[in-house]
């Protein structure tokens, strides 16, 4: 993800995240735009800023 947003010149601020396992965690810290549905591990709810509603049906609610 570092690299992409070097590449495309994307600021950490223009970016959003969503991440549900541990290995989310890097790219879940690399924003405050990060989101972690409900049902995800705990250590992607520790990284990510907030934490969403729990994802059921394979979409994410909640994002605003």
């Amino acid at each position: 993800v570092k690299a992409i947003m070097q590449r495309f010149s994307v600021k950490e601020q223009e970016m959003l995240v969503i991440g549900d396992g541990a290995n989310d965690v890097p790219m879940l810290l690399l924003t405050n735009n990060s989101y972690a549905p409900e049902n995800a591990s705990r250590s992607a709810h520790l990284a990510a800023a907030k934490v969403l509603e729990k994802d059921t049906e394979g979409f994410i609610l909640g994002i605003k």
